[in-house]
């Protein structure tokens, strides 16, 4: 199996003021590459209209102008692009002896020749915002409907202000673009406290998510993962137990930001391991894989509230368990002892 990693550059290009008679496309632009990251050349890109099998109309400018080929082949080092017009699309890849994994439901949004409730319609890519845990993302910060690229402060940051991003003096139908820009120092929004989302957010290098303002909350419009194209998954996080310096397991308080979390023990005397729930939202899976393990086990135990499990599971290298977060609480659904 082969990925694909999206991009919608449509939501970080600067849109003129047109008059309402010329037809604007919206760009999308894209790279196919091996699972070790090689291009692969000469790949059959095949554009639909969402949902259905008929080709879609595509064009080589955004004036909608000149039709491109469909489907067409990406290029040498494996990029492609085209423009279209406002809505959802499925793509699929073809090229022997590979598989790849499609997409469904690319969405290229309308933002209107004018811009939303009366902006400009002109897009700004502000300065990164370095956050920590309390601070604010601010999506205001430019005049004009903005781009806003985040970074976690030295590392992995899950935001917890209240609001996550600001809403004061933010007019109504104000969209805002929020992009990842590090691999290492993520930055984590959850669904509530001024933000409406499908699941808890991670944005790393490259990751997008686009939002509209509806007055009182920033409501999700669509998210992109950039290292996993659309599919809705996460690159594992890793955490470590650290050695406790006594005779004692070490601790692990694990908030996951990721469906795979990997877990490396450094105590010669093993590790407890707590899992937390901040940002957690209903119906998130999870599974840990103990991956490292200077000695003794890896201990999740039957804490009511908290994570309910079979009962205590004290796991050795490779092994793995398995959650699901329902009613408030990680429920185990599985363990495996490798």
């Amino acid at each position: 199996m082969h990925r694909r990693v999206g991009l919608l550059l449509m939501l970080a290009l600067v849109f003129m003021t047109v008059g309402t008679s010329e037809a604007i496309c919206r760009k999308y632009r894209d790279v196919v590459q091996t699972r070790q990251g090689a291009a692969i050349a000469g790949v059959s890109v095949r554009v639909n209209n969402g949902g259905t099998t008929t080709l879609a109309t595509i064009y080589s400018e955004k004036t909608c102008t000149t039709v491109l080929a469909n489907p067409f082949n990406t290029r040498g080092d494996g990029t492609y692009e085209f423009y279209a017009m406002a809505g959802p699309y499925d793509l699929t890849y073809t090229r022997a002896p590979y598989t790849f994994l499609g997409i469904q439901d690319v969405l290229l949004p309308d933002l209107g020749a004018q811009g939303p409730a009366g902006t400009s319609g002109v897009w700004t890519r502000t300065a990164t915002q370095t956050l920590n845990p309390g601070t604010q993302i601010d999506c205001a910060v430019a005049a004009t409907d903005a781009v806003v690229p985040v970074v976690g402060n030295a590392g992995p940051v899950i935001l917890t202000s209240s609001p996550q991003i600001r809403t004061n003096n933010v007019a109504a139908g104000r969209p805002c673009v929020v992009q990842g820009t590090s691999a290492t120092s993520t930055v984590t929004l959850h669904n509530g406290d001024g933000l409406t989302l499908q699941a808890s957010r991670r944005l790393g290098l490259g990751d997008q998510l686009f939002l509209v303002y509806d007055g009182a909350t920033w409501i999700e419009v669509a998210y992109i993962d950039f290292t996993l194209g659309s599919l809705g998954l996460m690159a594992p996080q890793s955490v470590t137990c650290p050695d406790s310096g006594d005779a004692n397991p070490g601790t692990l308080t694990v908030i996951p930001t990721s469906r795979v979390i990997n877990v490396t023990n450094s105590d010669v005397h093993g590790c407890t391991v707590t899992i937390g729930e901040t940002g957690i939202v209903a119906a998130t899976p999870m599974t840990m894989i103990i991956i490292s393990n200077a000695g003794g086990t890896v201990n999740f135990a039957d804490t009511p509230g908290v994570s309910e499990t079979a009962g205590p599971f004290n796991a050795a290298i490779t092994d793995t368990i398995s959650f699901v977060y329902t009613n408030g609480a990680w429920y185990e659904i599985g363990r495996s002892n490798n």
